[in-house]
């Protein structure tokens, strides 16, 4: 021990150094947070008045020098609005820092952003704890040297890493009672991440040697948290509302006499004023205020009198408010009623009176002034200086609020203020009008920040901080966060619509320009999406909702794509490839003719209805919403992955436990927990703030769980096996409380279970057409099997509707049916046409119930109307197998995975199906082919093929459909006229560039996949290799075998070329060998590989040198150029980033001089005589390149991906100006 805290002291010794600091700088933490930060005069927070409050303070310094294991680590002072929490609290940081026991607080506050943001709470603790303690500093620094940018994370990894690491390695050296103040936490801006903090707070910090205090208001989120932990503990929690009235007002009266004690008054006018005060402090802080306002010099004894004079005793007040109700319209009434202002001045006070207590977030007096189009700043504070009693201005930028959160309350009821009543809809409309003014006054209307480039990202424009505060006012960033806000709370009347009609024709792309360039971006997806749903319930104007609705999906793309991090591509990327059909191209493309044109098939057959396209390093095979929306859980592989619902961004470490593939996984009601089941037969539960395993086994089932789900109110998981046994669990402790066993057919088959929504049933579907709806209490069978036609429902997926009434099942054929939930009787299907070709393996209901959304095996989804069972949407091709989708829990959004790396997140409500997906492209671009005309690219796409016009990118041809499997490789013929394609179905068929008939085959006498064909230069023949280890040579006008089977490998053959001159044919194979062969007798005569003993890797890709001298091969791990005469090597390149599955593809330019080789989903094009030097690198797929080529004619290359995109890259200029001064070394 006495060695680790001597080492700990040496290490503090090196805290203090000027790296350490900015270390700790970089954590951002909020001075003004402190509790007598300098803002606390600004606040007027400040210490209770000496001699009040000293029962509940000994209570709460009592608690925090208890120890021992029932002492607990969280005390929470609660009270309602006006009982003095942050008065009591700033007096006990103000005692224990005198005591030496405040390492850290934390002051939140609803008038500074800094102050309200929950993600600065953690970062701003462990600095100040790193102030207070010199080893904990040296900790946190080793902390942060691992991973400087820990404070981004989520607030579980904040905790972990920032305070609780550092402090258990510190632990020795600290005192003991040490303690934190967190104060007026409900003033936090995100609630939702408030609770997460709390939670972390009462789950996380036993045995910690640290104490914290919490003070706020009873919320219903801080309440429910506080409840479950510490209960109705007496010793860790003090309710200020509830204290003894007499030990309150005993308080109050020590409080109002020293505040007013120049007026010498009576103890029986303090009495009458203690009494008219109750328990509330604010009624006595709002009296003192208002009788000692600009320091006593407004006629004290006369405001005193209007207080005094308040009839505590008149009828029709709500008798819990009335004391603070009766003050609060005495100020008014004297504010209002003063015989020393006008009319006009009048109405300036009610309008800005209004607006204050309306705004989404307090605005500063030079804000007040623009967005109410006032004369000048001075016009505002002479407003509202007779309203100083009720209203606050803190800071240098006079920011304007209520004194109390209780005034808004008094404010907007009509019982409570009267005549002084707050229409809140009418100011709404006021408000609305005044916010869209704002942003339609705006100039100049384009690139408002002068940004000259978009090669730049934001972050990295010099001086954009003051070209951003200089460019956008306060007002404007209002208007432009909370106009949708008001239009949506607002009277409905037609002058709305046409402000927000202009609004959007005009101002829409300026508007988002001011969100992204404030950092607002994300939050842009909710103010469209709040417009949305009010153009959708509100209005009858069919032109405009689609203008919004398109507007959503433009903004969402933006959004959640990294083409956001440079706001000029809003017109440069966003609107150009914007299709030509939607409001917004046809409304803002011609405004903008300098713009980038886009347009053609590629253009035009965007799906609109994919909002976002996530990629990830493992297969995902799940994807689901939390249900508020602001998380996805995915099952990639044996982990799950946490991440940000907008933007795909993993929010935790993987979440590791399993060791087979997840098979099915729910988030809990409140979004606390995951359960999880998986192939390897466990089911997990995960606590979602930290990614910790709570429960890692259920005791009780020995067959893998396919499906696992909470029930409707948290207590219960039920899982679905596969020996086809129902389980219900209990969600805390993980003990089996039910079981019910349900013979299928097939012991090895079970599908799916979902609970109904009040919980009382679930329904399952197991192998042999079993579809059944148990009791979850007694586990009887309630109804079923289902049955349509005398035949039982043979169902894949099936769902609850949210409102109870009925039960939609997916089938194995690809049908769906619609089932009363009722009597099982059967009340709509099957939705069969134009839906899915296979299996229908996933199913839900809108959240609204008008919509259902399917995925099939055969990779697609569709939408369709839970009433009619016509197809809305679809099926649009989005994964390569079994679609699984979650609706998000607003409905606007779907969530879908399916067999691949990408997650999609789709437009729930577009209805646009005229663009949808070109048929066959809804898998893998496998191989991409150039005519040696360079008029034509054929493309590759599971079993199908496409013809395109090189260039206008419109399709020519397709879909072309002949092979049963997918398509592994294909050739153009030297004069273009034809193709050859190569397939996993073991067979090679020749095509008719002209009319895509099929003119030869299919050839057969492979017995495995055809995994590569080419044409010989002068047209006659064809040769193919094939994981049958052999290679053929075709005749290819008669199809006749002319050679072979050449069988010189002993592994699968990869891939087959001709030399240029066409005497001979060169192979790789898949233990990493190059052969060459005698193209006329199919002599082998050149044998190579690459000299690595370490490293053996197939070859998939080569390809000759244009004079046909040497070979670029590329593996997993190495580019290597060869000698075709010899087979040496003559140059070789090792890859940075190389691994055991992803492939590397080489190909030759054809003037020789560069060498495209890929990485991933990059491309780098090197020179040829020193293949280490990269010319230029290609960025712009989202998934691997599965395939490129040279168009033979001109400096462009093609490249296919499973990202599902083909692109054309010219290159020529930028490889000219490089190419030159690059020394040959071969």
């Amino acid at each position: 021990m006495e060695q680790k805290v001597k080492e700990l002291e040496e290490q503090a010794k090196d805290a203090k150094s000027g790296l350490v600091q900015s270390y700790l700088s970089r954590l951002s933490p909020s001075l003004s947070a402190y509790y007598n930060s300098a803002q606390a005069i600004e606040l007027k927070r400040g210490e209770c008045t000496p001699g009040t409050r000293i029962g509940v303070l000994a209570h709460m310094n009592d608690w925090a020098s208890m120890s021992g294991p029932n002492a607990g680590s969280v005390y929470w002072l609660n009270g309602m609005a006006g009982t003095g929490k942050t008065t009591i609290a700033y007096s006990l940081c103000a005692e224990l820092e005198s005591k030496h026991q405040l390492a850290a607080s934390f002051f939140c506050s609803r008038l500074l952003p800094e102050c309200r943001d929950v993600q600065r709470i953690i970062p701003s603790i462990a600095y100040q704890l790193a102030q207070y303690s010199l080893p904990f500093r040296a900790a946190l620094f080793k902390v942060l040297e691992q991973d400087p940018d820990v404070h981004a994370r989520v607030p579980s990894v904040q905790f972990n890493s920032l305070i609780s690491i550092p402090l258990l390695e510190a632990q020795h050296t600290l005192p003991s009672n040490l303690a934190v103040v967190i104060d007026a936490l409900d003033e936090c801006e995100n609630k939702e991440s408030t609770r997460v903090i709390l939670n972390i707070l009462l789950s996380n910090t036993v045995g910690h040697p640290i104490k914290f205090f919490v003070c706020s208001r009873p919320e219903p989120e801080i309440r429910e948290e506080m409840m479950t932990k510490i209960g109705d503990s007496k010793d860790s929690q003090l309710v200020l509302h509830e204290l003894d009235t007499s030990v309150v007002q005993a308080d109050i009266e020590r409080y109002i006499t020293a505040a007013l004690a120049r007026l010498e008054l009576s103890s029986s006018v303090i009495e009458k004023l203690v009494v008219g005060a109750g328990a509330l402090f604010i009624y006595a802080a709002t009296a003192v205020r208002y009788i000692s306002d600009k320091n006593f010099g407004r006629n004290p004894k006369g405001r005193l009198q209007t207080v005094l004079n308040l009839d505590l005793s008149a009828p029709g007040m709500k008798q819990k408010n009335k004391p603070i109700d009766q003050l609060y319209t005495a100020i008014l009434q004297a504010a209002f009623e003063d015989e020393g202002i006008d009319e006009v001045e009048r109405a300036d006070m009610t309008q800005l009176l209004h607006t204050i207590v309306t705004a989404q977030e307090p605005l500063t007096i030079s804000a007040l002034c623009g967005l109410l189009k006032l004369e000048n700043d001075d016009q505002v504070r002479a407003a509202i200086r007779p309203l100083w009693s009720v209203l606050h201005v803190t800071g240098t930028n006079e920011l304007v609020t209520t004194l109390h959160a209780s005034f808004p309350d008094y404010m907007f009821d009509t019982e409570r203020s009267g005549i002084y009543y707050c229409d809140k809809k009418a100011q709404h409309t006021t408000m609305a009008r005044l916010c869209l003014d704002c942003i339609d006054m705006k100039t100049p209307r384009f690139n408002i920040c002068a940004l000259e480039s978009s090669f730049v990202c934001d972050k990295d424009v010099v001086g954009m901080d003051s070209k951003v505060q200089q460019a956008i006012s306060v007002e404007l960033l209002y208007a432009c966060r909370y106009w949708s806000t008001h239009v949506s709370t607002a009277y409905q009347n037609q002058e709305l619509v046409v402000l927000v009609q202009r609004f959007m024709a005009t101002q829409f792309l300026l508007w988002l320009e001011v969100m992204n360039l404030t950092g607002h971006v994300q939050s842009s997806m909710d103010v469209i999406r709040v417009a949305d749903v009010w153009a959708t319930d509100h209005i009858d104007n069919q032109e405009l909702a689609e203008l919004i609705h398109d507007s959503w999906n433009f903004t969402t793309c933006f959004a959640s794509n990294p083409v956001s991090s440079s706001t000029p591509h809003i017109y440069v990327s966003m609107l150009p490839f914007w299709p030509s059909h939607c409001p917004i191209s046809r409304i803002y493309k011609s405004r903008h003719q300098r713009l980038p044109v886009a347009e053609g098939t590629a253009v035009n057959r965007r799906q609109l209805t994919l909002l976002a396209s996530w990629w990830f390093h493992d297969t995902v095979d799940y994807a689901s919403f939390s249900n508020n929306g602001e998380r996805v859980a995915l099952a990639a592989g044996n982990d799950i992955l946490i991440v940000d619902a907008h933007s795909g961004r993993e929010l935790l470490d993987p979440l590791k436990g399993h060791t087979k593939w997840i098979t099915s996984l729910d988030f809990s009601p409140d979004d606390t927990h995951i359960a999880s089941g998986s192939v390897d037969t466990t089911l997990r539960i995960w606590n979602v703030e930290t990614g910790s395993n709570i429960l890692c086994r259920l005791e009780g089932d020995s067959r893998s769980p396919d499906s696992v789900r909470y029930s409707p109110d948290g207590t219960h998981i039920a899982s679905l096996s596969t020996d086809q046994t129902i389980r219900i669990w209990d969600a805390l402790d993980g003990t089996m409380v039910l079981k019910i066993v349900s013979p299928g057919e097939y012991l090895s088959l079970s599908y799916s279970i979902r609970y109904s929504p009040d919980g009382t049933r679930i329904i399952s579907s197991i192998s042999g057409g079993m579809l059944s709806v148990w009791d979850t209490i007694t586990g009887e069978l309630v109804l079923g099997p289902l049955e349509h036609d005398g035949r039982r429902a043979e169902a894949e997926s099936i769902d609850y509707s949210p409102d109870g009434k009925h039960i939609v099942t997916g089938c194995l054929d690809g049908s769906i049916w619609v089932w009363s939930a009722v009597d099982g009787s059967m009340v709509l299907g099957p939705f069969i046409a134009g839906g899915h070709t296979e299996c229908t393996r996933f199913i839900r209901y809108s959240p609204n119930c008008r919509q259902i959304a399917s995925g099939s095996i055969d990779g697609s989804l569709c939408i369709w109307d839970a009433q009619t069972g016509q197809v809305i949407l679809g099926p649009i091709h989005s994964h390569s197998y079994s679609v699984q989708l979650s609706y998000s829990p607003d409905g606007t959004k779907i969530i879908s995975s399916g067999g691949d790396n990408t997650v999609c997140i789709w437009d729930a409500g577009s209805k646009d199906n005229s663009l949808a997906q070109v048929e066959g492209c809804s898998n893998d671009i496998v191989e991409v082919a150039c005519s040696h005309d360079d008029a034509l690219i054929v493309t590759a796409s599971g079993n199908v093929l496409h013809v395109w016009n090189a260039g206008t990118g419109d399709l020519v041809l397709g879909p072309l459909k002949g092979h049963k499997f997918v398509v592994e490789s294909v050739s153009f013929s030297p004069a273009g006229n034809c193709f050859a394609s190569g397939s996993q179905d073991n067979t090679i068929i020749v095509w008719d560039t002209s009319t895509g008939a099929m003119i030869l085959g299919p050839l057969k006498g492979h017995t495995n996949t055809v995994t590569s064909v080419d044409y010989a230069p002068d047209g006659t023949s064809i040769a193919s290799g094939s994981l049958d280890h052999t290679i053929r040579v075709w005749d290819s006008q008669t199809g006749s075998m002319l050679l072979g089977p050449l069988q010189g490998p002993t592994h699968f053959v990869t891939s087959v070329k001709y030399s240029p001159t066409g005497t001979c044919i060169v192979s790789s194979s898949h233990d990493g060998s190059i052969r060459v062969w005698d193209a006329q007798t199919g002599a082998l005569t050149l044998e190579t590989r690459h000299e690595d003993d370490s490293w053996v890797s197939p070859i998939q890709s080569f390809d000759f040198s244009p004079d046909g001298r040497y070979i670029v091969s590329g593996d997993r791990k190495w580019i290597v150029i060869w000698d075709t005469r010899t087979g040496e090597t003559m140059s070789e390149v090792l890859l940075e980033q190389h691994d055991s599955v992803r492939d590397t593809l080489a190909r030759w330019s054809p003037d020789g001089h560069t060498v495209c080789t890929t990485e991933g989903g990059k491309i780098h094009v090197r020179a040829s005589k020193s293949i280490e030097t990269v010319l230029v690198s290609l960025q712009g797929h989202t998934d691997n390149v599965s395939s490129i080529s040279f168009l033979p004619g001109s400096a462009s290359i093609v490249s296919g991906s499973k990202d599902r995109a083909i692109r054309i890259w010219d290159i020529g200029d930028q490889v000219r100006k490089l190419i030159l001064p690059v020394k040959p070394n071969c």
